[in-house]
């Protein structure tokens, strides 16, 4: 509603706040004047909906929503965090903030698409607009950002893993050894967003994926592999995904 609706920042007694202009000319405060600078976020995909505040050398964010109907035009805006980070960082294509305290770790992120704050991770790094990868100690999450949920979850020790989006909901995770180029495992993962589970099919080789755009709203795919010397091609679309095919060879994991 950005056509609709005149947001500004504005400064009173060298402190900056956030207030809407009204049609009549009048203002009305939507963050009170109380920081040392306000970033509205704003870069290469416009609008954020999500504001840094600064105040005594350190930042905190503000997310807001608007509210349309024929009861009420409201604006809610909702503070994430007080003013402790060092630094916050927008994926604007991901709709995602990624607050740091200067080089310590750990880190954590903000989702304006579930509008949840995340545990704290050694680092965060948004792979696409749909998920990123997060590290923890012992190991690394691949997440779905629409439902915070993990998509694949694997142990650091057991070597490096380079994540391949081939449709929507549908991933390659190649794990490779430690200090070395080659491949030792890879697994192809189907996620169902409604039940927020994986269908991981373990160890395959030869994948061959192929592309058919019969319909222009639909998108549809071809996986050929091989897993344990037989050879199995799956078709599928991203409006629908027959899971209880792929559950026949593949593992149900609920990761957490």
């Amino acid at each position: 509603y950005a056509i609709e609706r005149t947001i500004c920042i504005f400064c009173r007694d060298g402190k900056f706040g956030l207030a809407e202009k009204r049609k009549n000319g009048k203002m009305s405060v939507i963050i009170d004047c109380e920081y040392d600078y306000i970033d509205s976020l704003c870069g290469l995909f416009g609008l954020t909906n999500m504001v840094s505040v600064y105040l005594n050398g350190k930042c905190g964010l503000y997310a807001f929503k608007y509210t349309v109907s024929s009861k009420s035009n409201k604006i809610d805006c909702k503070r994430i965090t007080e003013c402790e980070y060092d630094n916050i960082k927008v994926n604007q294509k991901s709709r995602v903030a990624i607050f740091y305290k200067g080089n310590k770790l750990p880190c954590c992120y903000y989702n304006l698409n579930s509008n949840k704050l995340s545990p704290l991770y050694i680092n965060v790094t948004p792979v696409d607009e749909h998920h990123c990868k997060c590290v923890t100690e012992k190991e690394m999450k691949f997440i779905d950002l629409d439902t915070d949920s993990v998509v694949y979850s694997y142990y650091k020790e057991s070597g490096y893993v380079s994540s391949e989006r081939l449709s929507r909901n549908i991933y390659l995770f190649s794990i490779y050894n430690d200090e070395s180029i080659t491949i030792h495992q890879s697994d192809l993962v189907f996620f169902n967003q409604y039940l927020r589970t994986s269908y991981v099919i373990e160890n395959i080789d030869h994948l061959s994926v192929t592309r058919n755009d019969f319909d222009k709203w639909e998108d549809n795919y071809f996986f050929t592999f091989q897993k344990d010397g037989k050879k199995y091609i799956i078709a599928v679309n991203d409006e629908k995904i027959d899971f209880d095919e792929i559950r026949k060879i593949a593992k149900e994991v609920e990761y957490t």
